[in-house]
């Protein structure tokens, strides 16, 4: 049983040190999205699709899914799995309204 523990708590050691790395590795991935970008990004998580967005932010759909492909270009080299721990982590830093 003991050993079964302390296999657990060294892969979630490691796993934190893993998503730490990641963290600290991509920070400039979020920092190179503009504000309106992050604006975007922020309400996709919430779950509003582009017309929604756009209607929100009164822009136009077009608009928002140019901002998507340029947060997508930005965002390349990442993972969904890294875009959603990034931003839980940093979401904070985000100019939210």
């Amino acid at each position: 049983m003991q050993n079964i523990e302390a296999k657990m708590i060294s892969n979630l050691i490691f796993s934190y040190y893993e998503l730490k790395d990641k963290l600290i590795k991509h920070r400039d991935s979020l920092n190179a999205l503009t504000k309106r970008e992050k604006e975007i990004l922020l309400l996709l998580f919430d779950g509003l699709k582009s017309k929604e967005i756009a209607s929100k932010l009164f822009i136009s759909d077009h608009t928002v899914k140019n901002h998507r492909k340029s947060i997508k270009s930005k965002l390349k080299s990442l993972s969904p799995k890294d875009i959603i721990f990034l931003v839980e982590t940093r979401k904070e830093e985000f100019d939210y309204f």
